[in-house]
């Protein structure tokens, strides 16, 4: 998707029209990315959005923020059932594409739900819900949108939104991992870098909670652990694995990866690993994000600084 609308796209009275629109797109990249998890397919549902915005007889359109919210979740809900079925396919666990620096793109994350709802670890949980689900527990938490609003935007009901909501909660259950504040989380990230770039293996472990899952995605493109590696051994002996086979130029910055800090890993120059964590006090959870097609956004990202 182009940056913003072309004018020559406008109607005659597009300029109000296309302003309207490009002060909503972030908010709108936001639903769609939370929805489908990739940043290339939100940035499509958000085109098609313009497009029917476009399309649209402006006399019709009263509220434009209510009209095009509804448009773009309407638009991920159907794209998101045709995805899970493509994903049946995915070689390997699925997680979502990384996206570098998100408040460039998606605009201020200014609430943890907001922050929460990006990171990787609860984008790919999500993967579990159905449609409905998905677009309430999306709107609600990131957004704070009230059940009636959610309901006008889904053509459902209140009540069904507020089961919905709760369904979506019990189904993700205690696996959904408690994030903490942006301070814990970078605590725990740099002492993690710590542990790793010394071989303190022992110092390694103790920074992994007992429950503790790690999850690597390759997308049968690259060597990638096929299944969920669980508790601290497992995990430890995985990522002590991924040290002793590190090339001398490798580089590993910490970066602003979906609202978190996260490592990028570097090897000759190609963005080859992004790792992200989860958790408060230990670390809950561990993305391994190594499908080149997922990193191919945070490569232009990081080579355009």
């Amino acid at each position: 998707m182009a940056d913003r609308p072309c004018a020559s796209d406008s109607p005659n009275h597009g300029d109000d029209r296309e302003a309207a629109f490009l002060e909503l797109r972030p908010l709108l990249l936001s639903v769609a990315y939370r929805m489908s998890g990739s940043r290339h397919d939100a940035e499509d549902l958000v085109q098609d959005a313009w497009l029917r915005w476009r399309a649209a007889p402006q006399a019709t359109v009263l509220d434009p923020r209510a009209y095009l919210v509804t448009v773009v979740t309407r638009l991920a809900m159907d794209h998101f059932r045709s995805a899970r079925a493509q994903r049946e396919q995915y070689v390997g666990p699925w997680l979502p594409e990384p996206v570098l620096n998100a408040e460039t793109w998606l605009g201020p994350l200014e609430t943890v739900e907001q922050r929460e709802q990006l990171a990787l670890a609860v984008v790919a949980l999500y993967e579990r819900l159905t449609p409905l689900q998905r677009a309430v527990i999306v709107l609600r938490e990131a957004f704070a949108y009230p059940y009636d609003e959610i309901a006008r935007v889904l053509g459902s009901s209140s009540a069904a939104c507020r089961q919905a909501h709760r369904r979506a909660k019990a189904h993700l259950g205690s696996d959904r991992p408690a994030m903490g504040g942006i301070g814990d989380h970078e605590r725990l990230l740099r002492e993690l870098l710590a542990a790793f770039s010394s071989g303190d293996l022992q110092g390694l472990e103790q920074l992994l909670a007992a429950e503790i899952v790690l999850v690597a995605d390759g997308g049968g493109k690259v060597p990638a652990a096929r299944r969920p590696l669980l508790g601290p051994q497992a995990v430890t002996q995985f990522l002590s694995g991924l040290l002793r086979q590190a090339p001398s130029g490798v580089r590993v910055e910490v970066a602003d990866i979906n609202g978190w800090p996260a490592l990028v890993v570097e090897i000759d120059k190609t963005v080859s690993h992004v790792l992200s964590i989860a958790g408060q006090a230990q670390i809950q959870h561990v993305a391994i994000v190594r499908n080149p097609a997922k990193l191919a956004s945070v490569a232009r990202a990081r080579h355009n600084r």
